[in-house]
């Protein structure tokens, strides 16, 4: 599926046109979750710890635009102020994508990404963004690794900036 319908084409694979062939529906039941979900309340314990300096203090990963993350642009939802979570690092999705062929990223490339954004992959990672859909992206670019500690913020920028005593740093 890396890739989808852009490289099936480019590699000039056959597509079939009409309606979709109908499946048998199937149980699927995950048995190892790919991360571990944090609280507002967990990230604003890690923010305090980055503030303070702790060696061993989760980095926070946001996968929004830079444009969201540094206040320049708007957020989609009404009401939102832009911004970022204080101490938080942005390494925005599209970065893990090949536009031109529609893949994702090689390992090579994901560890590149990481670490050229000054996150240590040896200590926790608390992943964010908008709404915590795409955060996903940097867990399972974490996955790829053979990390499978990284931790989901579900509740991402939209509950960060909603809370009546969040911290904004705008930059």
């Amino acid at each position: 599926m890396d890739g989808g319908l852009l490289k099936w084409k480019m590699e000039n694979r056959q597509l079939e046109n009409g309606p979709a062939k109908a499946l048998e529906p199937k149980k699927y039941v995950c048995k190892t979750p790919l991360q571990k979900i944090v609280s507002l309340n967990e990230v604003k314990q890690a923010a305090r710890e980055i503030r303070l300096r702790h060696l061993d203090a989760p980095q926070i990963v946001d996968a929004r635009s830079m444009g969201r993350f540094s206040g320049i642009d708007l957020e989609p939802i009404a009401g939102i102020k832009s911004g970022h979570i204080p101490g938080s690092i942005n390494l925005p999705s599209t970065k893990f994508w090949d536009l031109h062929s529609g893949t994702f990223s090689s390992k090579d490339k994901i560890i590149e990404l990481f670490t050229s954004h000054n996150i240590d992959l040896d200590r926790e990672v608390i992943c964010t963004c908008g709404s915590g859909v795409t955060a996903c992206v940097l867990i399972y670019a974490l996955h790829r690794l053979g990390i499978h500690e990284a931790s989901l913020f579900d509740g991402s920028w939209a509950e960060w900036a909603s809370a009546l005593d969040a911290e904004i740093e705008i930059h």
